[in-house]
């Protein structure tokens, strides 16, 4: 960690444990609208340059999520990256999503 204004001098950054217990968890559902709506555009992102980190995520799963976690949208933005994710989807093949994906790159 170290403190975005922090002057030069002050050298590199610090580590900072701190332990989680099972108690504080909060299961995705339950997670903060900014944060699920951040994990949306990362598992899009993740799908589209076929990430060994994607997980279980799809396209549709980014969609769901972005859709459900797009309340407060006072720019449009959120709802201009549900549409970008809607159009990706429309240019799938459903046989052959790899090679979908390769095309849009």
């Amino acid at each position: 960690y170290k403190p975005v204004d922090a002057p030069a001098e002050q050298g590199s950054s610090r580590r900072i444990d701190q332990r989680i217990f099972a108690e504080d968890l909060v299961p995705f559902a339950r997670a903060d609208e900014s944060t699920r709506f951040a994990a949306s555009v990362a598992g899009f992102g993740m799908v589209l340059r076929s990430s060994p980190h994607v997980g279980d995520a799809d396209l549709s799963w980014a969609l769901d999520t972005a859709t459900g976690s797009a309340s407060y949208d006072p720019d449009q933005r959120r709802a201009e990256f549900i549409d970008l994710i809607d159009a990706a989807m429309k240019l799938m093949p459903d046989d052959s999503p790899d090679e979908a994906i390769d095309a849009l790159r």
